[in-house]
């Protein structure tokens, strides 16, 4: 998703200035204070008809994005690290992190995997976690757009994660086939944990790529 929005951003800067207008010729009219021409006459007129209003997204303000995630996974690039120490010192550690400096902005997405009917209670617990934390880097000038999404259990994806996919400017086919994803691995996640609920030991697993085509 950064990559896509750094690269429409190239591509704007190539652009020529000045592109030519779109323009819609009506005729037959008049206006007021005008005198209607004869039968048979036509007159043009013309405007420049508006664009269609553009996916905004917070992600087409910078081109300097940094992304992290709290897990251990080398071979995807991806450590467990502390919170950006540029930005502010602390201990809380958000599941994921997407940041600029040039534009001073904050994302960090917490996600939860709650028993379906818990999920209001636990948003409300992780925005009261990490509040403080927000109010703090935004009195030094940032933005914060703190995202707390919860996919149930069984599966069951909350309204949260439509406000995810909006800031981060997901086109709908995006935030469906994400969507499905995440259904898919919640479920199959819970029913690992319920076939190794007998086990004292837990196995690690590789993580789970549904993107990866077949």
């Amino acid at each position: 998703m950064v990559n896509r929005f750094k690269n429409e951003q190239a591509q704007a800067k190539q652009k020529p200035k000045g592109s030519p207008k779109r323009v819609i010729l009506f005729k037959g009219g008049h206006y007021e204070g005008q005198q209607p021409k004869s039968h048979g006459e036509a007159e043009s007129v013309s405007f420049q008809a508006p664009r269609a209003p553009e996916v905004k997204s917070v992600l087409a303000k910078a081109s300097d994005w940094k992304i992290q995630f709290d897990l251990e996974a080398p071979g995807m690039r991806q450590n467990s690290r502390v919170f950006p120490p540029d930005v502010i010192q602390t201990t809380l550690r958000p599941d994921g992190l997407i940041w600029s400096t040039s534009s001073k902005t904050m994302v960090w997405i917490e996600l939860t995997s709650p028993w379906e009917a818990n999920a209001p209670e636990w948003h409300v617990k992780k925005a009261e976690k990490y509040n403080q934390l927000k109010c703090d880097i935004e009195a030094k000038g940032w933005k914060v757009h703190d995202l707390y999404v919860e996919i149930g259990a069984r599966g069951h994806v909350h309204r949260p994660y439509y406000s995810l996919c909006s800031v981060l400017g997901f086109t709908k086919a995006e935030s469906r086939e994400l969507k499905q994803v995440v259904e898919q691995v919640a479920k199959l996640c819970s029913h690992a944990i319920f076939v190794a609920r007998y086990q004292r030991v837990w196995q690690e697993r590789p993580l789970l790529d549904l993107f990866q085509k077949q």
